[in-house]
């Protein structure tokens, strides 16, 4: 497994570990064709594991409409599991006319995504293919056909019921005035090996029912949510050297000075109403809300393209795509169980990417 694959999976699955083989993966060709032909398959191939976490990402704020009282606090960890759709394990190469440069060379041009497992399919660069900068409109020609290379292949998921990138979520929650809880998400920056996260999200539930004439009576619970989260994670690595010693071959692409990087940023923004009935220890509750998602993935770094006609392109920050299509109603339905001070709770949201969340808390007063 090379080093850019490496990155773009690990962004993928830093924060966890899928308990499957991941199967060895091939980007770099898809990189070799020029920056359109790059983002355009990059944005297909990443795209189900993205919204799964992005999803997951909106869940894990509340397990009850009750507030806490003044200086009440809670702690709860929550594992949000967004399911990605069995449909979205490929996505079709559909014809030349789609793509500048890259080509389907044999297969059934259904190529898979970072789910998708393997396939047969292959591809390859085509002769005169045109490598643009979309920054300064510089290019440069390629002069023959490409060898072929397989298409990237995914984690192979087929047998899992509910596949999906699970999303560890932390929040720390306490009781203010007027039957409202403030709520926050935070993990301090983590800079290590070229590797760098962080996350901050913030939250506000308040009581509706006492403001509505004849409810306050009534034996459940009622409450207003709003909460958004942002997260942000750099992968730097060394992108691999023309193994010819450092002089570029036909359709050969290359980092020069050593430093590299993929980026990705991705914002969850949910609002909810809540409604909840505590019967003795149990306490079910639902809601119906809205979620706002957006993810940006970029690759940074210098990037030379060579041809045998001694040409050279350099390409600075090739690829930079935003995930758009996250956004979606949300129905939720489950229950929480406290004993004593300690709570367990579990959930199923019917969203984008249906997520099934469960986690641990400690809650007081």
């Amino acid at each position: 497994m090379t080093n850019f694959t490496k990155t773009l999976l690990l962004f993928c699955f830093s924060l966890v570990v899928i308990p499957r083989s991941v199967a060895q993966v091939e980007l770099e060709g898809s990189l070799k064709a020029g920056p359109e032909d790059a983002s355009k398959y990059l944005k297909n191939y990443m795209e189900p594991g993205i919204l799964s976490f992005a999803n997951g990402l909106a869940n894990g704020w509340v397990n009850t409409a009750k507030t806490h009282k003044l200086l009440g606090v809670d702690i709860t960890f929550s594992v949000n599991l967004g399911s990605i759709p069995k449909e979205a394990y490929s996505f079709a190469y559909g014809n030349a006319a789609g793509w500048s440069n890259l080509r389907l060379a044999s297969g059934d041009g259904n190529l898979p995504t970072v789910v998708g497992g393997n396939s047969d399919n292959q591809l390859f660069i085509r002769a005169d293919a045109v490598i643009t900068d979309p920054k300064t409109g510089e290019s440069i020609s390629y002069t023959a056909d490409s060898d072929n290379f397989s298409a990237a292949r995914g984690l192979d998921v087929s047998d899992i019921p509910f596949a999906g990138v699970p999303t560890p979520t932390l929040n720390i929650g306490m009781g203010l005035m007027k039957n409202t809880d403030l709520k926050i998400r935070y993990m301090p920056s983590i800079n290590a090996g070229g590797f760098a996260v962080d996350m901050f999200g913030i939250g506000v539930m308040h009581d509706i029912k006492q403001w509505i004439p004849g409810l306050k009576l009534m034996p459940f619970d009622l409450a207003g949510f709003v909460g958004t989260t942002s997260m942000n994670v750099k992968i730097g690595y060394e992108f691999e050297q023309p193994s010819s010693g450092g002089e570029p071959d036909d359709t050969d692409v290359f980092y020069t000075d050593g430093r590299a990087s993929t980026e990705f940023k991705v914002s969850s923004t949910t609002v909810q109403l809540l409604i909840s009935k505590k019967l003795s220890v149990f306490t079910p509750y639902a809601s119906v809300g809205y979620n706002i998602v957006s993810s940006n993935l970029d690759v940074k770094g210098t990037y030379v393209y060579a041809n045998d006609l001694g040409e050279e392109l350099r390409i600075t920050d090739p690829v930079s795509l935003e995930f758009g299509g996250g956004s979606s109603p949300r129905v939720t339905v489950g229950g929480q169980l406290k004993l004593l001070v300690l709570t367990l709770h579990a959930d199923y949201t019917i969203q984008k990417y249906n997520t099934f969340t469960a986690g641990v808390g400690i809650s007081v007063r």
